[in-house]
C-alpha cells in the first residue's frame, strides 16, 4: 500500500510538473506572439486601430496615426471623435456608415477618404474594417487598418491625366491612326481623315479594306512581315484622288 501510494504521488507530481512546464511554454509563446504583434503595429506605415462595438471608445491606435492625422495618440484616446473629425468634411460621413455596415454585416468593409494634414498636404486613406465576434457570435469590437495610399492615388491621377492627353492627341490627329491584330482587323481607330474619301469608319472592319484594291495584297504581306520581324515598315501608295500617301506600320 505504501509503495502504491508512493507511485501515485510520483505520477501526480510528474504530471503537475509537466503541466506547469506546458503552461510556462504556452505563456512564453503567447508573450512572444504579443511582442511580435506590437512590434508590427508600432513600426509599419499603416494605422492599426480598434474600437468598441458601438464605436464610442477607442481601444487602440498605432503611432502612425500621429504622422497621418497630425494628432497625438493620447489626444485620440481622450477624444475618439478626433479620428473622424480629422477626415475631410466631404468624406467624414463614410466612416460612421462603414462602422455600422461592419457591425451588422458578415464581410469586411473597405472605404476611401481624404485626411487634410496640418502641414497643408492631403492624404488619401484606404480603411479596411473588420468585426470581431465573441463565442456567442456577437460583435465585441471593430478593428481595422488605415493605409496611406496618397502616392498610389497621385500616380493613378497622373496616369489618368496622361491617358486623357494622349486620347485627345490621338483623336485630334489629322492622320488616320489604327491598331490592328495579325489579320489586319481594326481594334482601335481615331477620328482622323479616312484612308480613302469613300471609306466609312473602319471599326470592326479589316484595315486592308480601307486601301485601294491594287495595294491591299502588298499591305497584307507587309503587315505579316512586321508581326514576324518586329521592325517598322512603310508602304507608299496612290489614293483614288491621285494623291500619294504612306502607311507606317509600327509593332507594339
Amino acid at each position: 500500500g505504501g509503495a502504491l501510494l508512493t507511485l501515485l504521488l510520483s505520477i501526480y507530481l510528474l504530471r503537475t510538473r509537466l503541466s506547469i512546464k506546458e503552461r510556462t511554454m504556452m505563456n512564453q509563446l503567447l508573450k512572444d506572439r504579443e511582442e511580435l504583434f506590437w512590434q508590427m503595429t508600432e513600426t509599419v506605415d499603416d494605422v492599426f486601430w480598434a474600437v468598441s462595438a458601438d464605436g464610442s471608445s477607442l481601444l487602440y491606435i498605432s503611432p502612425t496615426f500621429e504622422t497621418i492625422w497630425g494628432v497625438t495618440c493620447e489626444a485620440a484616446y481622450a477624444n475618439p471623435r478626433l479620428f473622424v473629425d480629422g477626415i475631410h468634411p466631404e468624406d467624414r460621413h463614410l466612416r460612421p456608415e462603414a462602422l455600422e455596415r461592419a457591425r451588422t454585416g458578415l464581410q469586411p468593409v473597405e472605404i476611401f477618404y481624404r485626411v487634410p494634414h496640418p502641414d497643408g498636404t492631403q492624404r488619401w486613406i484606404r480603411d479596411n474594417l473588420f468585426p470581431v465576434r465573441d463565442a456567442s457570435g456577437a460583435v465585441s469590437r471593430l478593428v481595422g487598418v488605415a493605409e496611406d495610399i496618397s502616392e498610389k492615388k497621385q500616380a493613378e491621377d497622373a496616369l489618368r491625366d496622361s491617358e486623357s492627353k494622349l486620347r485627345t492627341l490621338f483623336n485630334q490627329s489629322p492622320d488616320t491612326i489604327m491598331t490592328v491584330d495579325g489579320k489586319g482587323s481594326i481594334l482601335l481607330m481615331n477620328h482622323g481623315i479616312s484612308l480613302e474619301p469613300s471609306a466609312s469608319r473602319g471599326m470592326q472592319r479589316n484595315s486592308a479594306e480601307l486601301l485601294p484594291v491594287n495595294y491591299r495584297e502588298d499591305y497584307r504581306r507587309l503587315l505579316a512581315l512586321v508581326f514576324a520581324s518586329g521592325e517598322v515598315s512603310y508602304l507608299p501608295y496612290q489614293s483614288e484622288d491621285g494623291s500619294w500617301r504612306e502607311i507606317r506600320i509600327v509593332p507594339i
